[in-house]
């Protein structure tokens, strides 16, 4: 890989934490309080996870906010109690829609994630 690449890359990689970062802030602002308990959301899970869905990664359908807790539950044990309680409001159209998305082609090209961050911080306004 030459150092343009290795340059190219290394941007791409800033912005995606970028985005990562705000994405977490706008769906947290959005929806305060957990979608499973209804205590103060800490974290936001990824409903479709990100290693499956480029095109849902900072789709903020995709974002269900939890506390740290019900989020390393959901993670270390997939408490389907959990899974339940975060998935009880949505509606048949909701699960379409991700499913509709979820296999949509995405590149993370420079252009891609600075347009994504910058109505991700739109959305933070």
């Amino acid at each position: 890989m030459n150092q343009t690449s290795k340059q190219y890359y290394s941007r791409i990689k800033r912005l995606k934490r970028e985005a990562d970062k705000l994405y977490q802030q706008v769906c947290l602002k959005l929806s305060p309080l957990s979608m499973a308990s209804g205590q103060k959301a800490e974290v936001t899970h990824h409903f479709c996870p990100k290693s499956l869905s480029n095109a849902l990664r900072y789709d903020i359908l995709n974002g269900i906010t939890l506390t740290n807790r019900e989020h390393f539950l959901h993670h270390s044990r997939f408490d389907p109690v959990i899974y339940e309680q975060m998935t009880k409001n949505k509606s048949a159209e909701w699960f379409a829609t991700i499913k509709a998305t979820r296999d949509q082609p995405t590149r993370f090209t420079l252009e891609y994630l600075q347009a994504t961050i910058d109505v991700l911080k739109k959305c933070q306004e």
